[in-house]
């Protein structure tokens, strides 16, 4: 069989066109007839049944086919697609897996950098940390109830994986209470004072000539010396 020359012709949400050439019918690859059956070309949409095209030769054109399915069945994001082919049935049927295959590009795929979330202990003081917006994105930050929310957005001409076009985190402050340090208890420590001490010292009295005896004894006077 021949469809070298066939052209499947599909882009972003615009119709997938079938432009089929059939093998000429002296060609031996062909059986020589194979132009001759109706044929069917089953459309999977990522790896997805999407619908099969039947030509059974009634519009007169027995070398070749034309269709079309429409943009409103296709995706209208990233997407892959095949047509498996086959024509005859029971013994002379002949299948071509995936004789056609290929992908469309609506959007430029891109990962956004993933914002950080921190909780310190203590109450209503959780915060995310958000990146800088990157090529084909931007964040926003919001609430939801008692959830701190960040929204990447992708832009115009872009997606995320799987043809995503936001992608959420989202984390509540825990309220966890902050440890505290037990404040010691006082000790009592003991203090000794020290016992007074005394030392001897000379007491006379200069008017007198007494000598104060601290031991008790009656002062003894002292007789004056007389020169002449």
């Amino acid at each position: 069989m021949e469809l070298s020359n066939s052209v499947i012709n599909v882009s972003c949400n615009n119709p997938m066109n079938l432009a089929i050439t059939y093998g000429t019918p002296d060609n031996p690859d062909d059986g020589g007839n194979s132009w001759l059956y109706s044929w069917y070309f089953d459309i999977y949409i990522d790896g997805e049944y999407l619908t099969t095209l039947e030509d059974d030769g009634s519009d007169g054109d027995l070398r070749g086919f034309h269709d079309e399915i429409p943009a409103s069945e296709l995706p209208g994001v990233n997407y892959t697609w095949y047509i498996d082919v086959r024509y005859g049935t029971g013994e002379a049927e002949e299948t071509f897996p995936m004789a056609f295959s290929g992908e469309v590009i609506c959007t430029q795929e891109v990962t956004p950098a993933e914002p950080t979330f921190t909780d310190p202990c203590g109450p209503d003081n959780a915060y995310w940390t958000v990146p800088e917006p990157g090529e084909g994105y931007t964040y926003e930050e919001s609430t939801d109830g008692d959830l701190l929310v960040v929204t990447a957005y992708a832009s115009d001409g872009y997606s995320f994986a799987d043809n995503a076009t936001t992608m959420t985190w989202s984390a509540a402050d825990s309220g966890e209470e902050c440890p505290t340090t037990p404040t010691p208890e006082p000790t009592e420590t003991s203090t000794s004072t020290p016992e007074p001490t005394t030392s001897p010292t000379d007491d006379t009295d200069t008017d007198t000539g007494v000598i104060d005896d601290s031991t008790g004894a009656s002062p003894v006077p002292t007789t004056p010396l007389y020169a002449g």
